[in-house]
């Protein structure tokens, strides 16, 4: 059975998470994919199945700390933005915003290419835009 302390905790917790997903929703970012990050080293290609055209993207992540060392963003069109970050991401934290070459473009896949931090749990990474 749930204890006050454990309720007030579960009320806190949701209450942040609403306040920053309204945050992020007026910044105008929205979640055009999640990937879960494997053991060790990984890369993985996420197809994004959004049909609207973007001019930023960034990567977030939630859970555990992840070591993005790059990212690439294909466009419909074939053009292609390789970004070299290698830098390390605390859980919520998110990368710079990535201005999109060209005017607004359709997003095919996203390429990442990161190393999880060692411990348990499983790091989800966000591909966000707008």
């Amino acid at each position: 059975m749930m204890n006050v302390r454990n309720g007030l905790l579960l009320v806190a917790a949701i209450s942040a998470v609403t306040a920053f997903s309204a945050a992020e929703a007026k910044q105008g970012w929205a979640v055009i994919a999640e990937q879960k990050v494997g053991k060790g080293g990984d890369v993985d290609t996420v197809q994004i199945n959004n049909p609207r055209k973007f001019q930023s993207v960034r990567i977030c992540v939630y859970g555990r700390a992840v070591h993005l060392n790059s990212f690439s963003v294909q466009f419909r069109n074939g053009g292609r933005q390789d970004l070299d970050v290698r830098t390390n991401y605390r859980p919520g934290k998110c990368s710079r915003a990535v201005d999109l070459k060209g005017e607004k473009r359709h997003i095919e896949w996203v390429m990442l290419n990161y190393n999880r931090r060692p411990g348990d749990g499983a790091p989800v990474v966000r591909i966000e835009a707008k």
